[in-house]
């Protein structure tokens, strides 16, 4: 799933983190099989930018499973 989330402080991933934690614990909650990987990338600001932040958030991925 390929999900573009809107932010308030571009700047802070941090917040993204929390955020992907939280909607990963719900998920496994729901489906304790699953695996399941986030990757976060900057903020894009129109959909020109959204390869390069697809391209971030591949090379970043992290995994809470």
């Amino acid at each position: 799933m390929l999900l573009f989330w809107p932010a308030s402080d571009p700047k802070s991933a941090r917040d993204h983190k929390h955020l992907a934690a939280d909607l990963i614990a719900r998920l496994l909650a729901a489906y304790p099989r699953a695996r399941i990987q986030v990757g976060i990338g900057r903020p894009a600001k129109g959909p020109a930018a959204w390869f390069q932040t697809l391209q971030q958030a591949r090379e970043s991925w992290f995994s809470l499973t």
